[in-house]
């Protein structure tokens, strides 16, 4: 299989109704990937300036955003939690 990079050329346009059943099926198999790698999604909503503070230390970390905001999460359950409860 090869990788696909956004935008290619080749790549036809959907109508909307494609758009949409490809969405729905999109959605689907990311559900259950989730369900089989026991993975939760979490949506935070940041103002500004936090956002872009997020960027910044992500940037400097050579991350992405979300990463970066998992790998906070992450170190704060560790930090938080009693052990062996995670």
């Amino acid at each position: 299989m090869r990788p696909i990079a956004p935008h290619e050329p080749q790549e036809e346009l959907l109508s909307a109704n494609d758009a949409f059943a490809d969405a729905k099926a999109s959605e689907s198999r990311w559900q259950a990937f989730e369900s089989e790698r026991g993975l939760k999604r979490v949506f935070i909503e940041l103002p500004e300036p936090l956002y872009s503070t997020l960027e910044r230390l992500a940037r400097q970390q050579q991350r992405s955003v979300p990463v970066f905001i998992e790998n906070v999460i992450r170190d704060l359950v560790v930090t938080f939690a009693p052990s062996g409860r995670i």
